[in-house]
């Protein structure tokens, strides 16, 4: 499902370690997505026990636990910097390995990335969160770098918006006090001649 104003922060640079992963294609259930994983990587048929693997298969293995590990390692660190502002748990695209346990090779935890309506100190805070929880991987993705540069340009947008309103701010209190001062210094001024009319 398409999440407006939301954005993937991924550990997709994964995928192209794996050459039988894919990105899902629009209108893919999540189940549709992984069944076709499986049987476009099903190469060498049955699952096989680990004394059964080739020399081949044995290094595929323990190149789909590496990449497994690092990506839930940094969907994790995702979501635990992402509390508050994702949208939902962490995804994970997988991969079945030749010893037919399935493995994780890329992964998407979505964040909403809206402004915040009318605030925006709470924007701007809430960009610096964005950021944070892009760059919060050891190993951020190409992905992760483009969300965290929308980030700051919503964090830029929200401090000229906020200088604006503090320049507002102050000319109108400038205005008040300005009107509130030069109403009583304009009678004290105008008694002042009154008095010196009646003593001449």
């Amino acid at each position: 499902m398409r999440i407006e104003n939301a954005y993937p922060v991924s550990s997709g640079e994964y995928n192209s370690r794996i050459q039988q992963s894919r990105s899902p294609r629009s209108g893919e259930t999540a189940e549709g997505t992984e069944e076709s994983k499986v049987r476009g990587s099903s190469r060498s048929g049955a699952a096989k026990q680990p004394g059964e693997l080739t020399e081949e298969e044995k290094k595929e293995l323990e190149t789909l636990k590496e990449t497994d590990r690092k990506v839930r390692a940094h969907e994790r660190a995702h979501l635990a910097a992402a509390a508050g502002i994702s949208i939902s748990g962490a995804q994970f695209e997988y991969q079945r390995g030749p010893d037919g346990v399935m493995y994780a090779v890329g992964g998407e935890v979505n964040i909403d990335t809206s402004p915040v309506r009318g605030d925006p100190q709470a924007t701007l805070e809430k960009a610096q969160k964005i950021e944070r929880a892009a760059m919060a991987p050891v190993d951020p993705s190409p992905q992760d770098y483009k969300v965290a540069a929308q980030a700051r340009q919503m964090a830029a947008e929200a401090r000229i918006e906020m200088m604006k309103q503090t320049q507002s701010e102050g000319s109108a209190a400038a205005d008040a006090s300005s009107s509130a001062l030069g109403q009583p210094f304009g009678q004290e001024k105008q008694q002042q001649g009154q008095i010196l009319d009646i003593t001449a």
